[in-house]
């Protein structure tokens, strides 16, 4: 079985806790170099978060299917704190809209094994023309270049109830 070893958090700032895990393992499962694998976990800012998020392209839309998560990567970009996703008519469109669902981006350097995550979770609507700040919105949504073939001519707003995120450092 799976079991934390030794655990211990310390407050480095208001709202940041870094929390060093002590792991065991199962042979078989997980394999550290060492037999303990440390990792410090830092929480990021409300600001850390908005300027990461602001720092890539590619992320993961999370919406209920049928009663079952899930995960899409899409393009986005973020304007007044809202993150704006172009889309093609399908499953993100169909049960996205006006409905709480999860976005995600994030950073790995596996060779380091450190990262960072940010996660927002908020209501999307798909942006309508006379929409409080449509005009801003919708020259921001031409500007996300997709990675998959189509018009993409509907715009998701995901507008957040919460942003999270996490730091992995090394030791």
């Amino acid at each position: 079985m799976n079991q934390v070893t030794a655990s211990q958090t310390r407050r480095v700032a208001p709202g940041q806790e870094v929390v060093t895990l002590r792991c065991s393992y199962v042979a078989g499962v997980v394999r550290p170099t060492s037999g303990t694998a440390v990792v410090n976990v830092e929480s990021l800012s409300a600001d850390e978060c908005r300027d990461l998020l602001a720092t890539r392209d590619v992320g993961r839309l999370g919406v209920v299917v049928g009663g079952y998560p899930e995960i899409f990567p899409v393009n986005y970009a973020v304007v007044r704190d809202r993150v704006l996703i172009r889309t093609d008519p399908g499953a993100k469109l169909s049960h996205a809209r006006f409905e709480r669902v999860c976005f995600e981006v994030d950073e790995l350097e596996m060779a380091r094994r450190t990262g960072w995550s940010v996660l927002v979770k908020g209501v999307v609507h798909e942006l309508r023309e006379g929409d409080r700040h449509a005009e801003e919105l919708d020259l921001v949504a031409a500007r996300i270049r997709p990675w998959v073939r189509g018009a993409k001519a509907h715009v998701l707003v995901v507008t957040p109830v919460s942003v999270t995120g996490r730091r992995i450092v090394g030791e």
